[in-house]
């Protein structure tokens, strides 16, 4: 995963991102609650299975983030990250808000 040094995120936070900027969809898809919800891109996906097809088609463009600022509240962690990849936009500076529960992501919305 890229980050700043300085950025402490919640373990399954930066869990998720190693995954995600690894192509794998498998472990980016485990680190959510089982009825987890992902708003993205002005699509909804509820639960791993959908998560995991998400991440699987997300890869066709291998998006790669960089976290540039982070900051956690309690249950709930938000990150402006740059995001790299083959598509036209790229890079672009995308919002990512995470809910926890339980030690697992139970949602994710990406604006």
């Amino acid at each position: 995963m890229n980050t700043n040094n300085t950025i402490s995120l919640p373990a399954v936070v930066a869990s998720y991102l190693e995954a995600a900027n690894q192509f794998d969809a498998v472990a980016a898809a485990a680190c959510f609650t089982p009825d987890a919800r992902v708003c993205d891109n002005g699509r909804e996906f509820i639960g791993t299975a959908a998560i995991e097809r998400l991440m699987e088609e997300s890869n066709d463009v291998q998006p790669q983030v960089t976290v540039t600022r982070a900051k956690v509240d309690g249950e709930i962690a938000k990150i402006v990250g740059t995001v790299e990849g083959n598509f036209p936009e790229s890079p672009v500076e995308l919002d990512f808000e995470f809910h926890l529960q339980d030690g697992k992501i139970s949602q994710l919305t990406v604006s």
